[in-house]
């Protein structure tokens, strides 16, 4: 029996578990009373090791030059940063601000969008990207579920707007 048949799972398991109980957790609240979401230091971390590991696959690979295979080698390299640098800039710069008029965003790439709680058009809840959307004529904001606080903008939302958690779609 092969332990790696259980230990991904298993390991799949444990982080699913830490990122839930993450978004469990409150959020900071700043001296204006605005309540900031942030995703889990866990965003970071990886994306910090995945972008490391690209420069270590690419070093190594240029270290080891084999004529035949550059372009498997940039493939590799490629790929890894392209999973690894949307987790990374999302660790460093999403935030969400729960403001008394609406709800602000800071995207991974440091935009601003905004939505007053009245602008709200629609809100709803991908059950495999586990993202919630909320949709605007102008705007739409895009929050993961393992954001710190993630109950507190549901709680937001239903006092600000006619949406609540079975509407959504949201499991309890």
């Amino acid at each position: 029996m092969d332990i790696s048949t259980y230990a991904i799972p298993v390991v799949v398991l444990i982080i699913m578990m830490f990122l839930m109980s993450a978004s469990k957790k409150q959020p900071k609240v700043d001296d204006k009373g605005n309540v900031i979401l942030k995703l889990p230091i866990f965003y970071l971390i990886v994306g910090l090791l995945a972008v490391f590991g690209a420069v270590a696959v690419l070093v190594y690979g240029l270290i080891n030059h084999e004529p035949e295979s550059p372009f498997a080698l940039l493939f590799t390299v490629v790929l890894i940063l392209g999973l690894a640098v949307p987790l990374l800039l999302m660790g460093l710069n999403f935030r969400l601000i729960i403001k008394d008029a609406g709800v602000e965003q800071r995207t991974m790439l440091g935009k601003t969008k905004a939505i007053e709680w009245s602008d709200i058009q629609d809100v709803s809840f991908g059950k495999v990207s586990l993202e919630l959307k909320i949709i605007s004529n102008n705007n739409k904001i895009k929050v993961h579920m393992h954001s710190i606080g993630f109950g507190t903008l549901l709680e937001a939302i239903e006092s600000h707007t006619d949406f609540n958690r079975i509407k959504i779609g949201i499991p309890q």
